[in-house]
C-alpha cells in the first residue's frame, strides 16, 4: 500500500515537472534482473544524439557515471500523427520571394504522403496588424492533400496587408517578425493540438528579415518546453543572418538554405523534412547501464536525477523487493537447520529403500529387454510388409501415370493445333477490320525519317508496325547504334494511332518528352536515338 502511494506521488511530481518543461533525456525500459547492475535505454530528445558522453545519475547525492554505447538507434515510440503549421514570409518589397516559397511548398505537398489524422494548415506573415502576425484570420487544420493545396493557392497577400515601415518597426519596437510569427504558430499548436502529436512549425522565409533584432529567449523556451520542433526552408539573400538556423537547431528541427534559389531542390528538401519529421521528433536511444548505489531492496520507488550537458531531468527507479533466496540469506541459522534436516531425511530414505529399489530395477530391466526384443521383431515385420505393399503400389501408380501423361500430351497437341487455327483466323479478321477503319479516314498514315545513315518515307498500311535495329525482330529496321534491337511499336486502335516504347536502352521521346506510351497526332515529332521521325495522317 505504501509503495503504491509513493509511486503515485513520484509520478505526479514527474508529470508536474514535465508540464513545465518537456524532458530532453530519460532512462527507460530498465532491466532489474542483474541488480545492482541496471541496464536499459537512455532516451535523448535530440535526434542527432548526445554531443558530450558525460552523463551522470545522482542517487542520494552520489553521482554515478553512466556507461552507454557510442552508436544510437531511432526511438520506436514515434507519434502516430503529426501536426504542422507552415508560415510564409510576405515581403512587400520583394513579392517574387513569396511566390517562390509558395511554389516550393505546393510542389512539396503534392509529392508528400498524407496520413489520416495528420493536421496541416498554412499562414503568411509580414508585420503586426491589429495584434496579429499570421494571416488569414479564418483557418483550419486538414489532413486532406487537395484541401491543403487549395489553402496554399488562396494565399494572396498584397501591400494592403503590410503595415508601417519595416526597418523602423523592427529596430524601434524590437520586433522580430520571424520570431513573433513562429511564436504565434506555436501558440496555436499548444492550444489546438494534443501533445500526443509530433508538433512542428515550418518557416519559409529569407533569413534577413529584421535580422538586426536580438534573439528572444521566450521563443526558444516556448519551443523547448512544449516539444515543438521548428524547421526552415530559406531563400538565399545577400546579408542574411543565421537567426533561423540557430532557432531551428535549438528546437531539434532542421534548416536548409537554397544557395541558388532552385525551387525544385528546395521542394525535395522540404519533402525529406516532412518524411523524417515523426521519427526525428521521437528522439534516439542508447543502450546504457550503471551500477546503482542503492543497497536496500525495499520495494520503494526512488526518484533519480540525470545530469548531462544536454539537459537535467529525473526518472523513477522502481526498486524491487528482495527475492525469496535473498530473504533466506538474511537468516543463516535457519538455512543450516533446513540443510541438516534435509540431509537426515535423505539418509533415512535411502537406507530403507536402497535394496528394495535394486530389486525393482532388476525386474524392470529384464522386462524392458524382453519387451524391446518383441517390439523390434514386430517393427521389422511391419517394415517389410509396408515395403512390399509400397513397391506394388508404386508399380501400379507408375503405369497409370505413364498412361495419363501420354493422354495429356495428345490432348495438349490437339488443343494447341485448334488454338493456333483460331488465333490465325481471329488475327486475320481483326487486321481486316482495323485496315478498313484506317481507310475510312481517307489517306493512310505515313512516317518521314532522317538520321546519320539517310532518310526516307514509310507508309503505315497495317494496324501494327515495329521498328528497331534488328531486321529479324522488327517489321522495319533502322540501322544505327543508338537504336535498340526492338525500339518502338506504332499501332492503330479505336480510330486512333498510338506509339509504345518496347523497353529500349536510350528511350523514346515524343515532342521532346520521354514516353512509354502515348497517342499520336498529325505532325508529332518522334526521336529514337539519333533518328528523327515525323508522323503524318
Amino acid at each position: 500500500m505504501m509503495r503504491s502511494l509513493l509511486t503515485i506521488i513520484l509520478i505526479f511530481c514527474a508529470i508536474t515537472i514535465g508540464n513545465a518543461q518537456s524532458p530532453k533525456i530519460s532512462f527507460k525500459d530498465i532491466n532489474y534482473s542483474n541488480w545492482p547492475l541496471l541496464d536499459g535505454n537512455l532516451w535523448v530528445r535530440n535526434p542527432d544524439g548526445l554531443k558530450n558522453k558525460n552523463v551522470y545519475f545522482v542517487e542520494n547525492g552520489t553521482k554515478i557515471k553512466v556507461d552507454f554505447t557510442d552508436k544510437f538507434v531511432n526511438s520506436d515510440s514515434a507519434a502516430k500523427n503529426k501536426a504542422v503549421i507552415f508560415i510564409l514570409l510576405f515581403n512587400p518589397n520583394d513579392p517574387r520571394q513569396f511566390k517562390w516559397h509558395q511554389g516550393v511548398l505546393k510542389a512539396a505537398i503534392e509529392k508528400t504522403d498524407f496520413k489520416s489524422g495528420d493536421q496541416y494548415t498554412v499562414f503568411f506573415f509580414n508585420n503586426q496588424r491589429n495584434g496579429k502576425f499570421l494571416y488569414p484570420l479564418s483557418w483550419k487544420f486538414t489532413d486532406n492533400k487537395e484541401e491543403l493545396i487549395r489553402m496554399i493557392d488562396d494565399l494572396a497577400p498584397t501591400r494592403n496587408d503590410y503595415v508601417g515601415n519595416l526597418s523602423t518597426e523592427c529596430n524601434f519596437l524590437q520586433r522580430h517578425l520571424i520570431r513573433h510569427a513562429a511564436g504565434d504558430a506555436m501558440d496555436i499548436l499548444i492550444k489546438e493540438v494534443s501533445d500526443s502529436f509530433a508538433r512542428g512549425v515550418f518557416i519559409l522565409a529569407d533569413d534577413k528579415f529584421c535580422s538586426a533584432v536580438p534573439e528572444s529567449e521566450d521563443t526558444y523556451t516556448k519551443a523547448q518546453n512544449n516539444n515543438i520542433a521548428n524547421y526552415a526552408i530559406t531563400y538565399d539573400k545577400s546579408g542574411a543572418s543565421d537567426f533561423i538556423k540557430g532557432f531551428c537547431n535549438s528546437t531539434y528541427g532542421e534548416y536548409y538554405k537554397e544557395k541558388y534559389n532552385n525551387a525544385g531542390d528546395a521542394a525535395k528538401k522540404l519533402i525529406e523534412f516532412l518524411s523524417n519529421f515523426n521519427q526525428r521528433h521521437a528522439g534516439v536511444v542508447y543502450k546504457a547501464s550503471y551500477n546503482t548505489s542503492i543497497e536496500n531492496k525495499d520495494g520503494a520507488p526512488k526518484s533519480i536525477k540525470i545530469e548531462s550537458e544536454e539537459s537535467n531531468a529525473e526518472f523513477i527507479l522502481d526498486v524491487p523487493n528482495k527475492s525469496f533466496f535473498e530473504q533466506i540469506q538474511a537468516s543463516i541459522l535457519w538455512i543450516l537447520l533446513v540443510l541438516v534436516s534435509l540431509i537426515f531425511f535423505i539418509y533415512i530414505f535411502k537406507s530403507n529403500n536402497k535394496k528394495k529399489q535394486e530389486q525393482i530395477n532388476q525386474v524392470k530391466k529384464e522386462n524392458e529387454i524382453a519387451i524391446r526384443e518383441i517390439e523390434q521383431k514386430r517393427q521389422q515385420e511391419e517394415i517389410e510388409s509396408k515395403r512390399r505393399e509400397q513397391e506394388i503400389k508404386n508399380n501400379v501408380e507408375n503405369k497409370l501415370n505413364e498412361q495419363e501423361n501420354l493422354r495429356k500430351q495428345e490432348e495438349a497437341k490437339r488443343k494447341q493445333a485448334e488454338d493456333e487455327i483460331k488465333r490465325q483466323k481471329n488475327s486475320a479478321e481483326t487486321n481486316d477490320i482495323l485496315i478498313a477503319q484506317m481507310r475510312e479516314r481517307g489517306n493512310m498514315a505515313w512516317l518521314e525519317y532522317s538520321g546519320p545513315n539517310g532518310s526516307g518515307r514509310i507508309d503505315i498500311d497495317v494496324p501494327e508496325i515495329t521498328f528497331g535495329r534488328d531486321k529479324k525482330q522488327v517489321d522495319y529496321a533502322l540501322d544505327h547504334a543508338t537504336v535498340s534491337r526492338q525500339h518502338i511499336k506504332i499501332y492503330y486502335s479505336d480510330y486512333k494511332y498510338f506509339i509504345m516504347d518496347l523497353g529500349s536502352s536510350n528511350g523514346t521521346f515524343l515532342n521532346g518528352f520521354k514516353i512509354s506510351k502515348s497517342q499520336l497526332n498529325h505532325g508529332d515529332l518522334i526521336n529514337i536515338g539519333e533518328i528523327t521521325i515525323n508522323f503524318y495522317i
